[in-house]
């Protein structure tokens, strides 16, 4: 009997949904049924399934004979779901089942109809209640105030000039308490956000990097989650991000006085002024001359801007920074690419590759493993035939939303600006066949 297995990455806390799936008692082993009886899984099926390991072993289970697979380190089992399904009873007369149909039918249209007028209800006595309530506290206020005025002039008389002062104090007292609960309610937001988020293999080094104040440099494809690495860096840190893309001239980086006089301030000077993560992404893209200003505050720790004059690097200022290359000069994917000169490079503590993770790609396609085993596959195929062309995180995320035609998702998504021929070359070598992203790309080549 066929069952659906949900498996938990212990730490990343990804949760992965394997279908087709049989367990023994001890809910330990699973067994695969395999696309070719008489061969066991080869290691390429194994990178992509990274919650299985081999056994070597086949058992049978009603009548076929399948692969058992253990489970990996790392991993458990988070549930397990399957068999069949006991019919509902209906009723014995034939027009039950339509009259209870209608009624419910009836009772969603009712209800559609309402929404708008319970959520319009329920909006302006939030409304009412938040002007009362602002009202009552300007009231006190503004008693507050007045009997302090008397308290100053001498006109006293029976004041009670703590009680004003109580009065003052608890209106304070209650706007910060209202302002610290949405700054409270929204960092559990955002750390609900952060926790159901993959991250890169690497992103525990460059976390511990940055924090302590190295400056980092990530390269990788084009689309791989660079930008997104860094911000997330920042988030998890704490600090205010600053993003900046490909620096062509100095006043870029420094900022320039206008003709007015005035200071026009870039990413950069807040970042450096008022502390920050500094992002710049297609490093590797920028001119010798705007790097040598981030040369030079990077290694005396201040720098003297136009029109203020010097500022002192915050405490809290990081730079980290992101290309396609290694900063050595272009290769035949990435052709704009520039050497940049060694002290520009030497300013950077540490280098890592971003590439493609299959954990990070799982989340992006919501767990479906059939379409990120479709686009790795394609990638190997892609690097086969020597074709210069990417597919990346953001070819993933669209063949998922746009799924319900398969053909024309390839033709935009995957095979975005390919020939024809080139589509067939990189079909051929595609060894999901029982995938239906490959088999629908093959029917198109």
């Amino acid at each position: 009997m066929k069952k659906i297995l949900l498996v938990k990455n212990v730490e990343s806390g990804n949760v992965v949904k394997i279908t087709n799936v049989a367990m023994t008692d001890s809910n330990v082993i699973v067994y695969f049924v395999p696309t070719m009886p008489d061969k066991q899984p080869t290691a390429k099926y194994f990178k992509q399934k990274p919650m299985f390991r081999p056994t070597g072993t086949t058992e049978t289970v009603d009548g076929h004979e399948l692969m058992a697979l253990g489970l990996a380190d790392g991993w458990t089992i988070e549930s397990m779901t399957g068999g069949e399904r006991k019919p509902r009873e209906r009723r014995k007369t034939k027009e039950a089942p339509k009259e209870e149909a209608q009624r419910e039918e009836e009772t969603k249209e009712e209800s559609h109809e309402n929404e708008p007028k319970k959520e319009a209800k329920k909006e302006a006595k939030r409304e009412s209640k938040k002007e009362a309530t602002k009202e009552d506290a300007d009231n006190e206020l503004d008693m507050a105030r007045a009997l302090l005025q008397m308290l100053k002039s001498g006109k006293t008389g029976a004041v009670d000039e703590g009680k004003v002062r109580e009065i003052v104090d608890q209106y304070f007292a209650d706007l910060c308490t209202e302002a610290e609960g949405q700054a409270k309610v929204q960092k559990i937001k955002r750390a609900k956000e952060a926790k159901n988020e993959s991250r890169c293999k690497n992103y525990e080094s460059i976390l511990r990097d940055v924090q302590d104040g190295y400056n980092v440099y990530i390269y990788g494809p084009a689309g791989s989650g660079k930008s997104h690495t860094a911000e997330q860096i920042a988030r998890d840190l704490g600090l205010k991000f600053y993003g900046q893309t490909t620096i062509q001239f100095a006043h870029d980086v420094r900022g320039y006085g206008d003709a007015a006089g005035n200071f026009v301030p870039t990413p950069f000077f807040f970042a450096f002024r008022d502390g920050g993560l500094y992002f710049q992404d297609e490093y590797d893209r920028s001119c010798a001359e705007a790097a040598i200003v981030l040369n030079t505050a990077l290694a005396n720790g201040y720098y003297d801007f136009p029109v203020v004059g010097r500022v002192e690097a915050h405490e809290n200022f990081r730079f980290m920074a992101a290309g396609n290359t290694t900063m050595t000069g272009a290769d035949e994917q990435y052709v704009t690419g520039q050497i940049i000169d060694a002290s520009s490079r030497d300013r950077f503590a540490s280098m890592y590759e971003i590439d493609y993770d299959h954990d990070v790609e799982l989340a992006i396609a919501h767990g479906d493993e059939e379409a990120v085993e479709f686009v790795e596959d394609v990638r190997h195929a892609i690097a086969e035939s020597g074709i210069q062309h990417v597919v990346s995180y953001r070819a993933t995320a669209y063949m998922i939303n746009r799924k319900e035609d398969r053909k024309a998702t390839l033709q935009r998504g995957v095979f975005k600006g390919l020939h024809m021929d080139e589509i067939r070359i990189i079909a051929s070598k595609l060894q999901t066949t029982g995938n239906a992203w490959t088999k629908e790309a093959r029917r198109l080549a």
